[in-house]
């Protein structure tokens, strides 16, 4: 049976010498972790993503550890914290169940990602549950307790999921008037997996009265502190969203800023939750490193112009015009798409070593010229940055910079009168240039007597050096 949103029970068993294997370094769909051979439990014992099956059976493991006794099957955690909140917790609601009541819960996590155990420690313990139990191997458990899952990646939560929440959370413990009620939750810090310009959008809300969360440096029962004291939400697209999986309801009004066209991330995890959901659909794609799985989608520059994302905020109640700054900062969206090219080019690949700096300066400056050129607002911003550069050459008596730089300008607005100008004056200056000092080399080498012939040159005696 496929996990459903009615308000039809979810189903939980008993099962003898379960075979369990712990998940792979891996985010694939479908997954092997969990049930060892899933085809042989019911459909609600096995795992879900979008109400559809997503586990496959495991190779038999050679000489498999044995738990006596009985335990909860808590599920596995996947190395991704996103995945772990989304996929890993939906199977506690059994806990409450009186045949079930201080049973303790067994997880899996692979041996080579233990970075997740403490985040598992620290949901725990919001959660006051002390009696569980983290495996990384192979095993074989004499009795396994596994109820259906509550909720699961692309999907509502059940109304028994939720009812188990709001026990956990239960009355005024996480509400604390210190804590701000309009906060952003932007990825405009990070080089990847972001819309361009962010950082400017978050220095934008900070003006206007929003508190910037970054989610990693809080500890998870803080940040649940932050989500439920809020009465303004603004979230770009990402994993920080999942945290409001462990909360039964948001007073908040809550803004998504979509940077994927095909994520459903904030309509699963909040439609049922906030006050009020707002979304705004996804730009386009500006750059993706390249990548033969999800990783590159994932990690994607997006453009949305800033104007936009302003509009929408504005429509929907989380800004108003009059205390919103004038300037957007544009070229901070350059930067954006810079940082990432550079930093795509070093990251170590496969196939070979780490990208030199000076290679990927070459490279980024290739690429914005062909790439970027295709976008309003950065274009706008390139032409602003090479007049200037012109200009600043032009002073300096570096024409050949100037009219490199003019060029590039030209390229963004083919009609610019002032990029024409630019490139005029610095090719003027180079004909004078080079025609004051050929004159000046002319003299030099009839007045030295130094012989230019086919690449040789023949030493002479050196009369005096006349005035020139």
């Amino acid at each position: 049976m496929a996990l459903n949103e009615t308000d039809q029970a979810l189903q939980v068993g008993t099962f003898h010498n379960v075979a369990l294997a712990p998940p792979e370094n891996k985010l694939t769909n479908p997954v092997q972790a969990g049930l060892r051979n899933p085809e042989q439990f019911p459909d609600f014992a096995r795992h879900f993503r979008g109400y559809e099956i997503s586990d496959i059976g495991c190779e038999a493991a050679e000489n498999p550890k044995r738990l006596e006794g009985t335990y909860i099957y808590g599920g596995f955690a996947l190395h991704h914290f996103g995945h772990f909140i989304a996929e890993s917790l939906s199977r506690l609601w059994v806990m409450d169940k009186e045949d079930f009541s201080g049973l303790p819960v067994l997880f899996l996590i692979s041996e080579e990602n233990q970075f997740i155990r403490p985040y598992i420690e620290e949901v725990m313990a919001f959660f006051g549950v002390d009696t569980y139990q983290i495996e990384t191997e192979p095993l074989v458990v004499e009795n396994l307790i596994i109820g259906e899952m509550g909720k699961q990646m692309g999907s509502q939560s059940h109304a028994m999921h939720i009812s188990w929440l709001a026990k956990r959370v239960a009355g005024d413990r996480l509400l604390d008037a210190a804590f701000p009620k309009k906060i952003c939750v932007l990825r405009g810090h990070f080089t990847a997996g972001k819309i361009v310009g962010e950082s400017a959008l978050e220095a934008a809300l900070v003006q206007a009265g929003y508190y910037a969360l970054r989610p990693e440096d809080h500890s998870i029962a803080d940040q649940l502190k932050y989500y439920a004291n809020a009465e303004k939400i603004i979230f770009s697209e990402g994993s920080a969203i999942h945290m409001c999986d462990l909360l039964p309801t948001l007073q908040a009004d809550v803004a998504v800023l979509n940077r994927r066209p095909i994520s459903g991330l904030g309509g699963m995890s909040l439609r049922q939750k906030a006050k009020t959901l707002s979304i705004l659909p996804a730009g386009a794609r500006v750059l993706t490193p390249r990548s033969g799985n999800a990783i590159g989608f994932n990690r994607a520059l997006s453009y949305t112009p800033l104007e936009e994302i302003a509009h929408f905020l504005e429509e929907n109640g989380f800004i108003d015009s009059k205390e919103w700054p004038a300037d957007w900062m544009h070229l901070v969206a350059l930067e954006d798409a810079v940082d990432f090219t550079a930093t795509s080019l070093q990251r170590k690949e496969r196939a070979g070593p780490v990208v030199t700096l000076e290679e990927a300066d070459d490279a980024v400056a290739r690429l914005m010229g062909e790439v970027v050129i295709h976008f309003r607002m950065l274009r706008e911003a390139r032409y602003r940055e090479q007049i200037i550069l012109a200009e600043k050459a032009m002073l300096a008596g570096r024409y050949g910079d100037a009219e490199a730089a003019g060029k590039i300008a030209l390229r963004q607005y083919a009609n610019s009168e002032k990029a024409k100008q630019l490139i005029a004056n610095s090719q003027a200056k180079q004909r004078a240039t080079a025609t004051l000092l050929g004159r000046f080399l002319d003299r030099f080498v009839r007045a030295t007597g130094i012989l230019f012939e086919r690449n040789r040159i023949e030493e002479v005696e050196v009369p005096a050096l006349p005035d020139l």
